[in-house]
């Protein structure tokens, strides 16, 4: 091998919510690793206070994605921002905290990946959370105490934030305090978040930051990886260019290999390199090294509806980035697992007939059915991705979300958040019936920015990875991140995806398992 005896043991390509705790991991084992991370370092203010994410889109440490004119939203192009710094995406998310539903890892194992239902990996969450939640509520032995990254809650939670939890209670909805304990998912609750010292938690942070000077890390910042480098059908290193320069360098490694890009920029390199459904690669002039049609194939994203009122007196800003309350609920009595989770903002969402004064909730599509899809423009590395996620492409996602507009309105009428209202601005009196909520949703839909999907775990012809994350067809390379789902999990996706990585470790540490 070229360059063997500067070999690493292990590569890790991405420092976001998984492989900034992969990385860990191995580093501790007494692995070698070199982190690879295409950003620059998190040096910007704004990543670590909590209320600065948004002043962070499109800004030198987001790679700002826009999707293609989506056919059944008014062809809007969406803004899909991801994190390119340290940390990745967990350095400008929503920072709420949520395991998701026990069903959803159940149902990975039952789709034939077996060691991820929910009894399994539940350690692994463990493993990692630093659980500072003080409530007698919460005590037992669900829940982490002695892992790198902090879990907390809002200690001054705004009256409207308070006054939503009431309502929803007064309608049905149960508080769930441990909503993240495996058993129950279902009910309304304050939000737990990935913040100390009122600082943002990113997974670079609360996992590398600590241990930036270990003497088997190195890491290698404003560095993007343009393909994995191969001898036959082993992967051996990586190419990549520096800061946006052309000449090309070069990394080697004697073990795995782990791409950890998240859900957009994975399906993106294995496809540069040759890994992927042979025509597309044919059609952008690629050699394939493997025929896997499944490579940037169900793409899957959380769909968000903002709804906006006005209120008759100022509504305080949280010092959380608004989120301080969230539910799970169904939009059918008999379903096992929510379809929706609204959650409210303390400040109403910025648009033509936006407020002074107000709060928004927002209703969120928790399981979609449709599926979208990643390809390449062309075989140029610095040209952005196809990005189609096929927003509302599946009716029942419209009808769910017409529910949800519905149940929320409902739900406002309680006293408890009634008395807080002047009017409704979103959708506004003017939309009343099912058709009209229909357009509204059309045009006012956004990403809940949670894209998982793209390199998908499991034992059918259009998985890309094995259940132990090995890209199939090839050898010491396997995905580590939001990527390998083969179905969204419930809630947010930043707690899965830092166990994704977490469980990576597992199973490169220790093979027989």
């Amino acid at each position: 091998m070229k360059n063997q005896e500067q070999a690493y043991d292990h590569i890790v390509i991405g420092s976001g919510s998984s492989g900034s705790v992969l990385t860990r991991r191995l580093i501790d084992a007494g692995k070698k690793v070199l982190l690879v991370e295409a950003g620059p370092v998190d040096s910007k203010p704004e990543i670590h206070d909590p209320m600065g994410s948004v002043s962070l889109w499109n800004s030198e440490v987001d790679w700002a994605f826009r999707t293609e004119p989506q056919r059944f939203a008014n062809n809007q192009q969406l803004p899909f921002p991801r994190g390119k710094t340290l940390g990745g995406s967990s350095a400008f998310n929503g920072m709420i905290y949520v395991r998701g539903a026990k069903q959803d890892f159940d149902t990975w194992a039952y789709l034939g990946n077996y060691g991820w239902d929910y009894n399994t990996i539940a350690k692994n969450f463990k493993r990692f959370e630093h659980f500072i939640i003080k409530d007698e509520q919460l005590e037992g032995d669900h829940h982490g105490m002695n892992g790198e990254l902090p879990i907390t809650l809002n200690p001054a939670p705004t009256e409207v934030t308070e006054a939503f939890i009431a309502a929803a209670k007064s309608y049905g909805i149960p508080y769930n305090p441990n909503y993240n304990n495996g058993n129950n998912i279902f009910g309304v609750y304050h939000t737990w978040l990935t913040i100390k010292d009122n600082k943002r938690m990113s997974s670079w942070v609360a996992f590398l930051q600590p241990v930036k000077n270990h003497p088997n890390l190195t890491l290698l910042v404003g560095a993007q990886v343009n393909r994995i480098l191969f001898s036959g059908n082993k992967a051996i290193g990586i190419s990549y260019t520096l800061d946006n320069g052309k000449k090309d360098n070069e990394a080697y490694a004697t073990g795995d290999i782990i791409i950890s890009a998240g859900s957009i920029n994975t399906p993106k390199l294995l496809l540069l390199s040759g890994i992927g459904d042979r025509k597309h690669l044919e059609d952008v002039g690629i050699e394939t090294l493997v025929d896997l049609p499944g490579v940037g194939q169900n793409l899957q994203d959380h769909i968000n509806v903002p709804h906006v009122w006005e209120t008759h007196q100022p509504v305080p800003m949280s010092k959380a980035q608004g989120l301080e309350a969230t539910l799970f609920w169904k939009t059918k009595p008999d379903m096992t697992v929510p379809d929706m989770q609204p959650f409210i903002i303390t400040f109403p969402f910025p648009g033509e007939n936006s407020p002074e004064n107000g709060f928004t909730i927002v209703s969120t599509l928790t399981h979609p059915q449709s599926r979208g899809y990643i390809k390449l423009r062309s075989a140029d590395p610095n040209e952005a991705p196809i990005i189609d996620p096929r927003f509302l492409e599946d009716s029942d996602d419209l009808d769910s979300l017409v529910l949800q507009t519905e149940f929320l309105r409902n739900l406002v009428k309680e006293p408890a958040m009634s008395k807080h209202i002047l009017t409704e601005t979103m959708p506004g009196k003017a939309v009343n019936n099912r058709d009209e909520i229909k357009d509204f949703i059309r045009k006012h839909l956004v990403s809940d920015h949670h894209q998982v999907g793209t390199a998908k775990m499991g034992i059918d012809k259009m998985a890309v990875v094995d259940p132990r994350l090995k890209v199939y067809g090839v050898e010491n390379l396997r995905v580590a991140d939001g990527s390998i789902m083969p179905l969204i999990n419930t809630g947010n996706t930043n707690a899965a995806c830092i166990m994704i990585g977490d469980r990576a470790s597992d199973f490169i540490l220790n093979p027989e398992i």
